[in-house]
């Protein structure tokens, strides 16, 4: 069976794309050609694999789509590249994938993810960690050696100065 009851009209790339039986497929509009997704080639091999009917796509162009057993993926026609929503909760992945029915993305970047099983409908709402921690890593940092830092000034745009022991080190985040 080659059913899809859930497709997406990518307006950017002016194709629609298809959570099928077969994976997920781009249906590209400019050449009427159906084009197969290969990254998701390893989960078609499973054994027990079938889709589920949601797909949508996200403000950024990536399509999500419901699967079993590994439940919601995205993928990223960029750069052909999968991933899970929750890749270090595998709880709270399986838990939001579960008999997924329906995958929303909305304006406001919220993801709806409903289910067929009476259970209800999940939000996935994106954020930022507000904390993030630099330590040294002289591979790719050279100059940073210490986890000692006695001033921080800022350089030019995204630039900072970072005063160590060792001296001064020129921080681009970037």
């Amino acid at each position: 069976a080659h059913t899809s009851e859930a497709m997406r009209f990518d307006r950017k790339r002016n194709a629609i794309w298809i959570n099928s039986p077969d994976g997920l497929m781009e249906f590209t509009l400019a050449d009427k050609q159906f084009h197969h997704v290969d990254a998701l080639n390893n989960l078609l091999k499973l054994k027990n694999y079938h889709r589920f009917v949601g797909v949508d796509l996200d403000l950024k162009g990536r399509v999500w789509l419901a699967t079993d057993p590994k439940g919601i993926q995205i993928y990223d026609p960029s750069n052909q590249s999968l991933s899970i929503p929750f890749p270090k909760d595998t709880a709270m992945q399986k838990d939001v994938s579960s008999a997924n029915a329906v995958v929303y993305c909305d304006k406001e970047g919220m993801t709806w993810l409903g289910t067929w099983l009476r259970k209800g409908f999940y939000q996935i709402i994106p954020y930022s960690p507000a904390v993030k921690l630099y330590t040294p890593n002289p591979k790719r940092s050279p100059g940073f050696f210490e986890n000692a830092v006695f001033s921080i000034a800022k350089a030019r745009s995204g630039v900072l100065w970072i005063g160590t022991q060792q001296g001064l080190f020129e921080f681009n985040k970037q």
